[in-house]
Protein backbone atom coordinates (compact mmCIF):
# COMPACT_ATOMS: atom_id res chain seq x y z
CA UNK A 1 0.00 0.00 0.00
CA UNK A 2 2.89 2.52 0.83
CA UNK A 3 5.22 3.31 -1.79
CA UNK A 4 7.70 4.95 -0.47
CA UNK A 5 11.75 5.52 -1.91
CA UNK A 6 14.39 4.91 0.69
CA UNK A 7 14.94 8.91 0.90
CA UNK A 8 11.86 9.29 1.57
CA UNK A 9 11.85 6.56 4.40
CA UNK A 10 13.84 8.80 6.15
CA UNK A 11 12.93 12.36 5.10
CA UNK A 12 9.34 12.07 5.79
CA UNK A 13 9.06 10.31 9.27
CA UNK A 14 11.86 13.17 10.71
CA UNK A 15 9.78 15.70 8.74
CA UNK A 16 6.72 14.76 10.38
CA UNK A 17 7.86 13.77 14.17
CA UNK A 18 9.54 17.46 14.27
CA UNK A 19 6.60 19.36 13.23
CA UNK A 20 4.36 17.30 15.19
CA UNK A 21 6.34 17.13 18.41
CA UNK A 22 6.49 21.68 17.64
CA UNK A 23 2.57 21.75 17.54
CA UNK A 24 2.56 19.82 20.16
CA UNK A 25 4.49 22.34 22.38
CA UNK A 26 2.65 25.34 20.33
CA UNK A 27 -0.74 24.23 21.78
CA UNK A 28 0.62 23.39 25.39
CA UNK A 29 2.21 26.92 25.66
CA UNK A 30 -1.02 28.51 24.06
CA UNK A 31 -4.01 26.33 26.12
CA UNK A 32 -4.71 28.90 27.90
CA UNK A 33 -4.74 31.70 25.50
CA UNK A 34 -7.12 33.73 23.80
CA UNK A 35 -8.61 31.90 20.58
CA UNK A 36 -6.57 35.23 18.80
CA UNK A 37 -3.50 34.14 20.45
CA UNK A 38 -3.81 30.67 19.19
CA UNK A 39 -4.56 32.06 15.81
CA UNK A 40 -0.67 33.80 15.66
CA UNK A 41 1.25 30.17 15.01
CA UNK A 42 -1.56 29.68 12.09
CA UNK A 43 -1.47 33.48 11.21
CA UNK A 44 2.85 32.91 10.48
CA UNK A 45 2.64 30.50 8.53
CA UNK A 46 -0.20 31.33 5.91
CA UNK A 47 2.23 34.62 5.65
CA UNK A 48 4.95 32.15 5.26
CA UNK A 49 3.17 30.16 2.17
CA UNK A 50 1.93 32.91 0.60
CA UNK A 51 5.49 35.02 0.35
CA UNK A 52 6.67 31.45 -0.52
CA UNK A 53 3.85 31.98 -3.35
CA UNK A 54 4.86 34.73 -4.52
CA UNK A 55 8.57 33.83 -4.55
CA UNK A 56 7.88 30.97 -6.76
CA UNK A 57 5.54 33.53 -9.30
CA UNK A 58 8.13 35.98 -9.67
CA UNK A 59 11.09 32.97 -10.31
CA UNK A 60 9.14 31.51 -12.31
CA UNK A 61 8.83 34.38 -14.40
CA UNK A 62 12.78 35.09 -14.47
CA UNK A 63 13.19 31.61 -15.65
CA UNK A 64 10.62 31.16 -18.54
CA UNK A 65 6.74 30.26 -17.14
CA UNK A 66 4.91 27.54 -17.24
CA UNK A 67 1.07 27.80 -16.88
CA UNK A 68 1.21 23.86 -14.34
CA UNK A 69 3.24 27.24 -12.20
CA UNK A 70 -0.67 28.79 -11.50
CA UNK A 71 -2.23 27.85 -8.28
CA UNK A 72 -5.24 25.94 -9.44
CA UNK A 73 -3.65 22.19 -8.43
CA UNK A 74 -5.56 20.74 -5.08
CA UNK A 75 -2.64 21.59 -2.81
CA UNK A 76 -2.94 25.23 -3.93
CA UNK A 77 -6.57 25.42 -1.84
CA UNK A 78 -4.63 25.87 1.28
CA UNK A 79 -3.04 29.08 -0.07
CA UNK A 80 -6.52 30.57 -0.13
CA UNK A 81 -8.04 28.45 2.80
CA UNK A 82 -5.35 29.27 5.08
CA UNK A 83 -5.65 33.13 4.04
CA UNK A 84 -9.82 33.14 4.66
CA UNK A 85 -9.45 31.95 7.97
CA UNK A 86 -6.26 34.38 9.13
CA UNK A 87 -7.67 37.45 7.31
CA UNK A 88 -11.54 36.17 6.87
CA UNK A 89 -14.08 36.93 9.62
CA UNK A 90 -17.70 34.21 10.17
CA UNK A 91 -18.81 32.23 7.27
CA UNK A 92 -15.65 32.98 4.93
CA UNK A 93 -13.46 32.31 8.33
CA UNK A 94 -15.16 29.18 8.69
CA UNK A 95 -15.09 27.69 5.46
CA UNK A 96 -11.29 28.34 5.66
CA UNK A 97 -10.82 26.59 9.29
CA UNK A 98 -13.40 22.98 7.76
CA UNK A 99 -11.33 23.24 4.61
CA UNK A 100 -8.01 23.90 6.40
CA UNK A 101 -8.49 20.46 8.83
CA UNK A 102 -10.18 18.16 6.14
CA UNK A 103 -8.16 18.93 2.42
CA UNK A 104 -5.07 19.41 5.40
CA UNK A 105 -5.80 15.24 6.41
CA UNK A 106 -6.96 14.47 3.04
CA UNK A 107 -3.40 15.22 1.67
CA UNK A 108 -1.69 14.10 4.56
CA UNK A 109 -3.39 10.31 4.08
CA UNK A 110 -2.50 10.83 -0.11
CA UNK A 111 1.31 11.88 1.18
CA UNK A 112 1.58 8.89 3.55
CA UNK A 113 0.54 6.61 0.55
CA UNK A 114 2.96 8.24 -1.77
CA UNK A 115 4.89 11.40 -1.37
CA UNK A 116 6.23 11.43 -4.84
CA UNK A 117 2.61 11.88 -5.87
CA UNK A 118 2.46 14.81 -3.48
CA UNK A 119 6.26 16.29 -3.92
CA UNK A 120 7.06 14.47 -6.81
CA UNK A 121 11.17 13.98 -5.92
CA UNK A 122 11.84 16.38 -3.59
CA UNK A 123 12.37 13.86 -1.00
CA UNK A 124 15.97 12.85 -3.17
CA UNK A 125 17.21 16.73 -2.38
CA UNK A 126 15.35 18.93 -1.25
CA UNK A 127 17.49 21.83 -2.18
CA UNK A 128 18.39 20.81 -5.89
CA UNK A 129 16.00 23.63 -7.05
CA UNK A 130 13.73 26.14 -5.55
CA UNK A 131 10.58 23.66 -7.46
CA UNK A 132 12.09 20.74 -4.89
CA UNK A 133 12.42 23.10 -1.39
CA UNK A 134 9.48 25.04 -2.56
CA UNK A 135 6.87 21.58 -2.93
CA UNK A 136 8.58 20.53 0.14
CA UNK A 137 8.65 23.64 2.61
CA UNK A 138 4.86 24.08 1.43
CA UNK A 139 3.31 20.58 1.88
CA UNK A 140 5.40 19.98 4.97
CA UNK A 141 3.93 23.90 6.31
CA UNK A 142 -0.07 22.55 5.09
CA UNK A 143 1.09 19.52 7.25
CA UNK A 144 2.25 21.80 10.47
CA UNK A 145 -0.79 24.24 10.29
CA UNK A 146 -3.06 20.99 10.25
CA UNK A 147 -1.58 19.67 13.31
CA UNK A 148 -1.65 22.79 15.10
CA UNK A 149 -5.45 23.32 14.19
CA UNK A 150 -6.58 20.18 14.88
CA UNK A 151 -4.59 20.89 18.20
CA UNK A 152 -6.04 23.77 19.02
CA UNK A 153 -10.09 24.10 20.09
CA UNK A 154 -10.04 26.32 17.59
CA UNK A 155 -12.56 24.84 15.45
CA UNK A 156 -15.82 23.40 17.01
CA UNK A 157 -16.73 21.14 14.19
CA UNK A 158 -20.08 19.51 13.54
CA UNK A 159 -22.05 18.01 10.55
CA UNK A 160 -23.82 21.07 9.41
CA UNK A 161 -20.06 22.04 8.56
CA UNK A 162 -20.20 19.44 6.10
CA UNK A 163 -22.10 22.35 3.88
CA UNK A 164 -18.88 24.28 3.48
CA UNK A 165 -16.84 21.26 2.31
CA UNK A 166 -19.72 20.43 -0.81
CA UNK A 167 -19.29 24.63 -1.49
CA UNK A 168 -15.35 25.01 -1.51
CA UNK A 169 -15.07 21.76 -3.47
CA UNK A 170 -17.74 22.40 -5.74
CA UNK A 171 -16.18 25.87 -6.39
CA UNK A 172 -12.97 24.99 -6.56
CA UNK A 173 -13.47 22.09 -9.08
CA UNK A 174 -15.38 24.55 -11.47
CA UNK A 175 -12.58 27.65 -11.80
CA UNK A 176 -9.96 24.27 -12.02
CA UNK A 177 -11.96 22.65 -14.76
CA UNK A 178 -12.83 25.69 -16.50
CA UNK A 179 -9.07 26.67 -16.64
CA UNK A 180 -7.74 23.09 -16.99
CA UNK A 181 -10.23 22.72 -20.35
CA UNK A 182 -8.69 26.31 -21.47
CA UNK A 183 -4.95 26.01 -20.75
CA UNK A 184 -5.21 22.17 -21.48
CA UNK A 185 -3.16 22.04 -18.10
CA UNK A 186 -3.98 18.97 -15.80
CA UNK A 187 -5.28 21.15 -12.29
CA UNK A 188 -6.94 19.36 -9.98
CA UNK A 189 -6.27 15.92 -12.08
CA UNK A 190 -9.20 17.37 -14.50
CA UNK A 191 -7.46 16.09 -17.97
CA UNK A 192 -6.39 12.53 -16.49
CA UNK A 193 -5.72 10.93 -12.96
CA UNK A 194 -2.39 9.34 -11.19
CA UNK A 195 -4.63 7.06 -9.37
CA UNK A 196 -5.64 4.03 -11.38
CA UNK A 197 -9.26 3.20 -10.03
CA UNK A 198 -10.04 6.82 -11.03
CA UNK A 199 -8.10 6.82 -14.82
CA UNK A 200 -9.54 4.01 -15.47
CA UNK A 201 -13.47 5.38 -15.16
CA UNK A 202 -12.51 8.25 -17.34
CA UNK A 203 -10.85 6.11 -20.28
CA UNK A 204 -14.15 3.20 -20.08
CA UNK A 205 -16.81 6.35 -19.24
CA UNK A 206 -15.26 9.13 -20.94
CA UNK A 207 -14.49 12.65 -19.44
CA UNK A 208 -17.96 14.53 -18.58
CA UNK A 209 -18.67 11.30 -16.29
CA UNK A 210 -14.89 11.30 -14.98
CA UNK A 211 -15.54 14.52 -13.96
CA UNK A 212 -19.00 14.52 -12.23
CA UNK A 213 -17.11 11.13 -10.51
CA UNK A 214 -13.89 13.35 -9.74
CA UNK A 215 -16.09 15.79 -7.89
CA UNK A 216 -17.93 13.44 -6.33
CA UNK A 217 -15.10 11.79 -4.87
CA UNK A 218 -13.23 15.29 -3.70
CA UNK A 219 -16.92 15.89 -1.71
CA UNK A 220 -16.88 12.46 -0.31
CA UNK A 221 -13.18 12.54 0.81
CA UNK A 222 -12.72 15.71 2.21
CA UNK A 223 -16.34 15.03 4.27
CA UNK A 224 -14.82 11.53 5.60
CA UNK A 225 -11.65 13.44 6.70
CA UNK A 226 -13.76 16.02 8.69
CA UNK A 227 -15.38 13.12 10.43
CA UNK A 228 -12.66 12.76 13.14
CA UNK A 229 -12.75 16.52 13.51
CA UNK A 230 -16.45 16.37 14.45
CA UNK A 231 -15.44 13.06 17.11
CA UNK A 232 -12.58 14.80 19.07
CA UNK A 233 -15.76 17.83 19.47
CA UNK A 234 -17.87 15.41 20.59
CA UNK A 235 -15.16 14.18 23.09
CA UNK A 236 -14.04 17.33 24.44
CA UNK A 237 -17.33 18.44 25.67
CA UNK A 238 -18.21 14.95 26.79
CA UNK A 239 -14.65 15.94 29.21
CA UNK A 240 -16.01 19.08 30.04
Amino acid sequence: MFNWTKNEAIIVPVGLVIIILLSIIINFCLRNKSDKIKRIPLFIITIIVLILEIIKQIYSIVVGYNLWKLPLHFCSIFLFVFSFASFGKGTLRKIGDVISLSGGFAVLVAFLVSPRNIIGNACDNVFASFDTFHTFTYHFLVFFYFFILIGSNLVQAKFSDLKYVVTAVLGYAIIAIVAGYTLNVNFCSVLYNSYSFLEAIRLSCGPRFYLICLVIFGICALSLTYLPNILITYIRKKKK
